[in-house]
C-alpha cells in the first residue's frame, strides 16, 4: 500500500493504483532531482534552506563545486550525528526502562528477568 501513496495531508493519505515502472523513473536528471527537492517540502524547511542558502552567499561561496564540497560535508556530519543521537538514545532509553521496571520491584529480580535490557 505505501507504494500507492499519492499525497499524505492533514486530511489524510490518498491513495491511487499501482505506479508503472515508467512512473515511478524520471525522465531527465532534472526531473528527478526536482521529484528528490519536492520530497521534504514544508514552510519550516524551506525557511532553513533560505537561511544556509544566505549563508553560503555570505561566505562568498559561489562556485558550485566548493559549496557542494561544503554541503556534502554538512550533510554527513548531520547524518553522523543522527546516527549518534540515535544510539545514544537506545543506551539511555533500556536504562531507563529497565530503572522504572526494578523501581517498581519489592523483591529480588533473576538475571534472566534483565535481559532483555541488554
Amino acid at each position: 500500500m505505501i507504494d500507492r501513496i499519492k499525497e499524505v495531508s492533514r486530511e489524510g493519505i490518498k491513495t491511487g493504483s499501482q505506479h508503472s515502472q515508467k512512473d515511478t523513473i524520471p525522465s531527465t536528471p532534472e526531473a528527478g532531482a526536482e521529484k528528490l527537492m519536492r520530497a521534504f517540502d514544508s514552510p519550516v524547511l524551506q525557511e532553513k534552506e533560505e537561511a544556509i542558502l544566505g549563508e553560503l552567499e555570505n561566505r562568498g561561496l559561489k562556485d558550485k563545486s566548493e559549496t557542494v564540497k561544503v554541503l556534502v560535508r554538512h550533510l554527513t556530519w548531520t547524518q553522523l550525528y543522527l546516527h549518534f543521537e540515535k544510539v545514544n538514545s537506545w543506551i539511555w532509553g533500556s536504562q531507563v526502562s529497565l530503572l522504572r521496571n526494578l523501581n517498581s520491584k519489592t523483591t529480588p529480580v533473576s538475571e534472566e528477568s534483565l535481559k532483555p535490557y541488554i
